[in-house]
């Protein structure tokens, strides 16, 4: 089967109308300095909600291969309608059916379907993932396996430094996730692409990790043998 990696690099929304319904949601009369803040802190919050952030970039490598990544220049339902062309283009090359892999998988799953609702772009079934019962689905997360009782969130980072991943915002010209929000706000989109285009060869790496583990197939007694054999007796 054919494995697709993928990254997504997100911003606060743009739009006119979220911001205004954000500064009337912190609205106080008394405090407005304080009410100002907490609405610009609110619509910086957005670049991590689906149905009120953006997408700015998106990187996906399909096996072995180099990272495709897509850029936003401002109009992101174009971003969206160019994924969705290069995941149907992907099926019609015959790597049908494929796997998903993203490091934070439901975060970037539910970012690509709803940007995609938000400007009507028809997604392959298998990418947009509704309807879809959920041992069927073709997403895998990274960082699952990675948890403590899946409570507790492993940075990308974290996992790279785990496994012996090299980093390389030195002498890349990379930048560290963190610094990707003020990056956007700067207009840096190149180097924002350039950082999720190593998140994805950094994302390849970590899953071949976790699935280097060889597990060895439980044993079925013999007694579980018999049970089978007599329950196929009785239905014959």
């Amino acid at each position: 089967m054919t494995t697709i990696y993928i990254d997504t690099e997100t911003g606060p929304s743009r739009r006119v109308d979220v911001a205004a319904w954000l500064a009337t949601k912190h609205f106080d009369a008394d405090d407005l300095e304080g009410a100002a803040k907490k609405a610009t802190a609110a619509l910086e919050r957005t670049s991590l909600q689906a149905t009120l952030g953006e997408i700015h970039v998106i990187s996906l490598a399909i096996g072995e291969g180099e990272p495709v990544t897509l850029i936003s220049n401002g109009d992101e339902g174009d971003l969206m309608r160019r994924f969705a062309q290069e995941m149907f283009d992907v099926i019609d090359d015959g790597h049908y059916p494929f796997r998903l892999v993203a490091y934070n998988m439901p975060f970037d799953r539910a970012m690509i379907r709803v940007r995609a609702m938000a400007h009507k772009v028809r997604l392959p079934k298998l990418v947009h993932d509704i309807g879809v019962k959920p041992w069927e689905s073709s997403w895998r997360c990274a960082m699952e396996p990675l948890k403590v009782d899946f409570k507790d969130n492993v940075s990308l980072v974290q996992a790279c430094l785990a496994f012996g991943i090299p980093l390389s915002y030195a002498d890349g010209g990379d930048i560290p996730g963190s610094e990707v929000g003020a990056a956007l706000a700067r207009g840096e989109i190149e180097r924002v692409a350039h950082h999720c285009a190593l998140d994805v060869r950094r994302l390849r790496e970590v899953w071949r990790h976790i699935c280097s583990v060889d597990v060895d197939p439980v044993a079925v007694s013999d007694a579980k043998v018999e049970k089978i054999a007599r329950q196929l007796e009785v239905k014959r």
